[in-house]
């Protein structure tokens, strides 16, 4: 009721001034306009203000995270690049992130793609989310169902190595790979989609059945994803293992009592 009749008298008082003091009410109302959308523009900049410094937050957060992968550290709004053994992913001064597969060898194709636009997130926060989830397993795979993930759309080139003879190159590619049946739980630990959980399942694995037989034997015991599976055929192979001998249980002696 009260609140009825301020209203009420608030639009006595101004329809009295308009009558008879209509030039002093127009320029009250002008000014009373001017000062509301100065207010407005005020708050937007302080909102604006704020977002920026809760953005750079985060965003240095995000690279102290990264920062044993990060180069250089010396400017978190400058050129930025992650990078282990497999893979790397930059973010240049204008803003474009890049993705870059490294060659594990000069015999083979590698990949680069190149973040046109995301439909959900800014693309500093896409960064961000690359720095939160980038370590030394991260393979060039990885980042691209990343890139899926945050709903962004990528541009992928393959650039080609240089044609050569085929037989030195595989022969040398053999000597690259890394043994299965005799390599250490480290560098199990070191492929690509391999945990640590999953390399102790190996030696224990090897040890139990004398090592593996194929490279197929191996890779059905890991059970990897395809994509996965595909880079892993590059990187290992499969040897006789040294030093153990496969116990046969059906062969124990069986002793009289």
């Amino acid at each position: 009721m009260l609140k009825a009749r301020l209203i009420g008298s608030l639009i006595f008082a101004i329809i009295f001034c308009a009558i008879y003091y209509p030039m002093q009410t127009i320029g009250f109302f002008v000014i009373l306009g001017i000062g509301y959308v100065i207010f407005l523009n005020l708050r937007g900049s302080i909102n604006e203000m704020n977002q920026d410094y809760d953005r750079a937050l985060r965003r240095r957060s995000a690279l102290e995270v990264a920062q044993m992968y990060l180069s250089p550290y010396n400017d978190i709004w400058g050129e930025l690049k992650l990078s282990n053994k497999f893979c790397s992913i930059e973010i240049s001064k204008d803003g474009v992130i890049y993705g870059t597969e490294k060659r594990l060898d000069k015999t083979r194709p590698y990949r680069t793609f190149r973040i046109i636009r995301s439909h959900v997130h800014d693309i500093q926060d896409v960064w961000e989310m690359f720095c939160l989830n980038f370590d030394h397993v991260k393979t060039y795979d990885d980042i691209v169902d990343d890139c899926r993930l945050y709903k962004t759309e990528i541009m992928e080139d393959v650039i080609g190595a240089a044609a050569a003879d085929t037989k030195p190159q595989q022969a040398k590619l053999n000597v690259e790979k890394l043994d299965i049946n005799n390599c250490s739980e480290i560098e199990l630990t070191a492929l690509p989609g391999i945990s640590i959980v999953m390399s102790k399942r190996v030696i224990k694995k090897r040890e139990e059945i004398g090592g593996f037989k194929t490279i197929n034997d191996f890779f059905l015991f890991i059970k990897v994803k395809p994509h996965m599976e595909s880079q892993l055929r590059e990187l290992v192979c499969v040897n006789k293992m040294k030093g153990s001998v496969k116990i046969e249980r059906s062969k124990e002696r069986t002793v009289d009592l």
